[in-house]
């Protein structure tokens, strides 16, 4: 008897189990079980075809390439429909923010912060210049989007700053560069303390020989890897990239 509504109770979940379920409940069980076993075969058998029901009510409503899954046994209503599985997503995907609200404002708090850091080395504030700006945005996205930083800042497709600045058709009789490649999202304003504790960075920051700056904070909500030709650095994986470009025209 146990095995016997077991192999029933399997059956449920499949077109042939209902109509066994209905066969047996109309015809063979009736002179093989007592009252009780036929209710609940009768039961099973409703519930299959509800079962059958949602199913075809959600096939019919879900839109093209969604597929609805099989309501789990013992739940009666519908379940929401459920994407198909998209492909594993390749390391870097996800977008880039670049020139939002947030991106802007960052950009001009590094900025206060590189001309605070001047004044406390009674060093001349710096200037505010768009085109440098747009450039050091520019070359944030780029670190960002081919996820890679060669020796002396050389970029995938801007390659070192002078040609960067040929290309974008800046002049500069001086310029220097400093990015920060490795930063969680919200330290991105922290920028200036961190150059300020390398040489080679604050060397650029506090140079006399610089008058104006741009820069530049891109941003994504996934972590990406950044390659680093530096074979003494293992490579970053940053929230955000900020890119300060400074010139003396």
């Amino acid at each position: 008897m146990r095995f016997l509504l077991r192999a029933v109770a399997t059956a449920v979940t499949t077109v042939a189990g209902v109509l066994f379920l209905l066969v047996a409940a109309l015809v063979v069980v009736p002179q093989l079980l007592p009252d009780e076993a036929i209710q609940w075969l009768d039961r099973q058998a409703n519930f299959a075809l509800a079962r059958l029901q949602v199913r075809s009510d959600l096939d019919s409503m879900a839109p093209s390439g969604v597929r609805t899954p099989n309501p789990p046994i013992g739940q009666s209503g519908p379940t929401q429909p459920v994407t198909a599985s998209p492909e594993k997503p390749q390391p870097g995907e996800g977008q880039i923010h670049v020139g939002d609200d947030w991106a802007l404002n960052q950009e001009q708090l590094v900025f206060k912060g590189l001309n605070a850091l001047r004044e406390h080395h009674w060093m001349p504030v710096l200037s505010w210049d768009n085109s440098v700006a747009e450039l050091a945005r520019a070359r944030a996205l780029e670190v960002m989007d081919t996820q890679w930083v060669g020796r002396n800042h050389t970029l995938r497709r801007s390659e070192n700053l002078e040609n960067a600045l040929k290309a974008a058709g800046i002049q500069a009789a001086r310029a220097g560069e400093t990015i920060a490649y490795w930063l969680p999202r919200g330290d991105a304003v922290k920028s200036p303390e961190l150059w300020r504790d390398s040489p080679a960075h604050q060397g650029i920051i506090l140079s006399s020989q610089y008058t104006e700056v741009g820069v530049g904070v891109v941003w994504v909500e996934r972590r990406r890897h950044i390659v680093l030709e530096d074979p003494a650095v293992a490579g970053a994986n940053p929230e955000a990239v900020v890119v300060a470009i400074f010139r003396k025209r």
